[in-house]
């Protein structure tokens, strides 16, 4: 897998940017954001898990860094105010969302109008491997985190039409992602937001700032 760094960078994010990670893998993922965005910019990182986010809470107290903050979050229910980031990125994290819809709105309520969102997940594949797989793991029992078998072009830019993005560039990154046996294409898609603040705080009833 290309770095997270490379594939921001491919993606426009430059110099003073604010971009959430959501489902950040660790923290050297988050540093090699804030190397692109710099002094002037800033990283947020959110995770459902408490424990991944308390050590890198630790290893960010350690290194004493502050451009990078980390909290607990869900992708349902994002911790920021309206229009928050100028990048918000979502890097393997769909596929596991029952609530696609919900998802994607929070993703849209904390992008600022003309800013972008920044999806690395899977290409779909044969549901029937995806069933087989998600039965084996239960069978060794396992729980499985994955609810899609990944994404086509067209289902995601029908979500994202929902919520006002407007899809700048899709591609089909040259590594290949892994579901147990399942050996499945990774796509990138960026998209800018074009919704109104003013609809979202209606719909949601989320503070505006």
């Amino acid at each position: 897998m290309q770095s997270k760094q490379t594939l921001l960078q491919q993606a426009g994010v430059t110099s003073g940017k604010n971009v959430l990670d959501i489902g950040f893998r660790d923290i050297r993922e988050l540093q090699e954001i804030a190397l692109l965005v710099g002094p002037a910019g800033r990283v947020s990182g959110i995770d459902i898990n408490p424990s991944k986010v308390q050590s890198a809470l630790e290893k960010l107290a350690s290194l004493c860094s502050s451009e990078i903050h980390v909290k607990e979050g869900s992708i349902l229910e994002i911790p920021f105010d309206n229009c928050s980031f100028d990048f918000v990125l979502c890097k393997g994290v769909l596929h596991e969302v029952k609530q696609l819809k919900r998802a994607v709105s929070e993703m849209a309520r904390v992008c600022k109008r003309d800013g972008f969102l920044v999806i690395i997940d899977l290409q779909r594949f044969s549901q029937l491997r995806f069933g087989l797989y998600r039965f084996i793991v239960r069978l060794l029992g396992r729980h499985c985190d994955d609810v899609h078998p990944g994404f086509t072009r067209e289902n995601l830019l029908k979500l994202l039409a929902h919520e006002q993005f407007e899809e700048l560039q899709y591609r089909q990154l040259p590594e290949k992602g892994r579901l147990g046996f399942n050996k499945v294409n990774l796509f990138l898609l960026k998209a800018k937001c074009m919704h109104t603040l003013n609809r979202h705080a209606a719909e949601q009833g989320k503070p505006t700032g």
